[in-house]
C-alpha cells in the first residue's frame, strides 16, 4: 500500500513541479561544491501509518497521516501559497492510487513556517486480505444491477 502511496504522491507533485528534489524516507545533503551546501528547493513525503482497524475477518481500514513539506529558500511567501493551492487541486476532495479509484481527503492543513510549507492530511483506506490457508474466508459483496429504460 504504501509504495503505491508514494508513487501516486509522486506523479501528482512531478505533474506541478518538475524541478525541485523529490526524497521519501529521509533528507540528504544532496549537492556539495567546495564544502558549500548547494541549496535549491525540494520536497519531502513523509508517510506515516497511525492507526489499524479490524471491520471483519477479511476487512481492514489504516489511517495514515500524510506531511508534504516543501522548502525553496529563494521563493516568496505567496509562492508556497501557490504549491499549497497546486497540491489541494490534485489531492483534494480525492485522488487515485494504485489499485484503489480514490481516496478521499475531508480536509488537509496548511502551515507555513520559516519558509518551509507543510501540507498535512489524514487518509482512511479500506482494503481486504483474503487467507490462503482458509477458503472459507468471508469474501466483498457482491453488487447486481439491472438497468431499464424508460420513455
Amino acid at each position: 500500500m504504501y509504495a503505491e502511496f508514494k508513487l501516486a504522491l509522486k506523479d501528482i507533485i512531478r505533474s506541478f513541479d518538475t524541478e525541485s528534489d523529490l526524497l521519501f524516507e529521509r533528507l540528504e545533503k544532496s549537492n556539495f561544491d567546495n564544502d558549500a551546501l548547494d541549496i535549491t528547493s525540494f520536497f519531502y513525503v513523509e508517510i506515516k501509518p497511525l492507526s489499524k482497524r479490524t471491520l471483519s475477518t477479511s476487512l481492514y481500514q489504516d489511517t495514515v497521516l500524510v506531511d508534504i513539506i516543501f522548502e525553496n529558500p529563494t521563493k516568496s511567501k505567496t509562492a508556497y501559497y501557490d504549491v499549497a493551492n497546486e497540491l489541494d487541486k490534485r489531492l483534494r476532495p480525492c485522488f487515485a492510487y494504485g489499485d484503489t479509484d480514490y481516496a478521499l481527503i475531508n480536509e488537509a492543513h496548511i502551515n507555513i513556517v520559516d519558509s518551509v510549507l507543510h501540507y498535512t492530511f489524514k487518509v482512511d483506506v479500506v482494503y481486504t486480505v483474503i487467507s490462503k490457508t482458509n477458503e472459507n474466508d468471508e469474501l466483498m459483496a457482491e453488487l447486481e444491477l439491472t438497468m431499464e429504460r424508460s420513455y
